[in-house]
């Protein structure tokens, strides 16, 4: 049987359907030759929320172990809760080199000092396909891992406490856009002046006792900044800025 109309235009009205889990699975079933387009849709977008992480992974595992070419179709990939998959942890970190469209990671730590998200980072950082990493409430974790990240183009640390560790010699630049929400500790702030000479867009959301820390993270990428996005703020007055050039 061959589908109703062209593969081109199906794929294109999938496309529309990303996310929207039952219309996909609807398709899936509906007619045979569509039914792997519909698949590229259906874990183009992978999350594991903060209940079903172990029993979602084992699914997706016996999946994965049947069909390895849906590994290919996954493009984002979101952890909200990796400590219960810490006893299938090797199996994961081996398929994720085989995501080789994965384009965008988020980590987000429930608990302090997590060592399954901080290997799953190690992991992703190395993929090149890997574009876009969000890290959120990470605790107490070396900066210098985001050093192994130099196929990364966009930084998001949405209020990130790091350890102090020693400066580098030869410190990894950062990628082009970074983005931070939260305070500007001296840890983070000494990192990333010494990471930001090729940076073009910069988005900061803190609060005001944070601000005097600004004005040294802003000379140092003042060279190649393009982009600024400023959101300071107190529980009485809230200051926001835009400028580009």
């Amino acid at each position: 049987m061959r589908p109703p109309l062209p593969a081109e235009l199906i794929d294109y009205i999938f496309s529309f359907l990303r996310g929207d889990i039952p219309a996909l699975n609807a398709c899936f079933g509906s007619h045979p030759s569509i039914s792997q387009l519909a698949e590229r849709y259906l874990f183009a977008d992978v999350v594991f929320g903060e209940l079903d992480s172990l029993m979602l992974y084992k699914k997706l595992s016996k999946k994965f172990s049947k069909n390895p070419r849906i590994l290919q179709y996954i493009r984002t990939l979101k952890f909200f809760n990796t400590t219960s998959v810490y006893s299938e942890l090797p199996v994961l970190l081996s398929m994720i080199p085989q995501m080789v469209n994965l384009v965008s990671v988020t980590l987000c730590e429930i608990q302090r000092n997590n060592p399954v998200n901080t290997s799953i980072l190690r992991v992703c950082l190395q993929q090149p396909s890997v574009k876009r990493v969000l890290l959120s409430r990470f605790r107490r974790f070396p900066l210098s891992l985001l050093d192994k990240g130099k196929y990364i183009k966009k930084l998001t640390l949405l209020d990130c406490q790091p350890i102090s560790e020693p400066k580098s010699k030869s410190p990894q630049q950062l990628p082009e856009e970074l983005s931070i929400r939260g305070s500007l500790d001296i840890y983070l702030l000494t990192w990333l002046t010494d990471r930001v000479a090729n940076l073009k867009s910069l988005h900061l959301e803190m609060e005001k006792e944070h601000w005097t820390s600004f004005p040294d993270l802003l000379s140092a990428c003042s060279r190649t900044l393009t982009e600024l996005h400023l959101s300071v703020s107190t529980n009485v007055w809230q200051y926001s800025s835009h400028y580009a050039s």
